[in-house]
């Protein structure tokens, strides 16, 4: 799977387990997230953002469905990967799309 430059991008606002995050179907160049932000790697079946899903700091290339942005750590030390049922991911009622820095900006800034 090829990486993408996560700022050249806008991706959808999501919740993940009550943590606002950016969701994308691509995997994410991990030199281009915002310092204060965290990205995380989807490992799930097939090509779509089906579950159960597993979130994991890295998948392989073979298994990676998507990337998450997250304004908070979703994962602990020594906690490798987490799995995701339906409903743990709850898209926004915003159709809008953010970049990085935009949603970063409606976190920390004030």
């Amino acid at each position: 799977m090829k990486k993408i430059n996560a700022n050249l991008y806008r991706m959808t606002q999501v919740t993940v387990l009550g943590i606002p995050a950016l969701i994308t179907p691509h995997k994410i160049s991990r030199d281009t997230i915002h310092l204060g932000l965290f990205c995380y790697e989807l490992k799930g079946e097939g090509n779509a953002l089906a579950y159960p899903m597993i979130i994991a700091d890295e998948v392989p290339d073979e298994e990676c469905v998507g990337s998450l942005i997250t304004v908070a750590p979703m994962l602990m030390e020594r906690v490798h990967q987490l799995k995701l049922l339906p409903g743990d991911i709850m898209e926004s009622d915003d159709t809008y799309l953010y970049t990085p820095a935009e949603f970063e900006r409606m976190f920390f800034e004030r």
